[in-house]
């Protein structure tokens, strides 16, 4: 019988990074700044929970395009050394 692959399950340690990191910036966005930047502080104009919201996404970004090419680049060597 053939073992069946779960593409949603991370495979290797940069998928489970990638996973990680997003659940530590959903977490961040959508529990801790609800929370604890819900003031009427202004940062360059904007409220403390836009400004908090805005730099997680951006560390997010970053974050997905680095844990992604690493993810790529391991695809990529795996098809490599598969090949008959």
């Amino acid at each position: 019988m053939q073992k069946f692959h779960n593409h949603l399950v991370p495979q290797t340690i940069n998928q489970w990074l990638y996973a990680i990191w997003l659940i530590v910036c959903l977490v961040s966005v959508w529990f801790i700044a609800p929370i604890y930047f819900n003031e009427p502080e202004q940062i360059f104009g904007f409220p403390l929970l836009y400004a908090w919201c805005t730099g997680i996404g951006i560390v997010w970004l970053i974050g997905c395009m680095f844990f992604g090419f690493r993810i790529e680049k391991e695809r990529e060597e795996f098809k490599k050394n598969n090949q008959i």
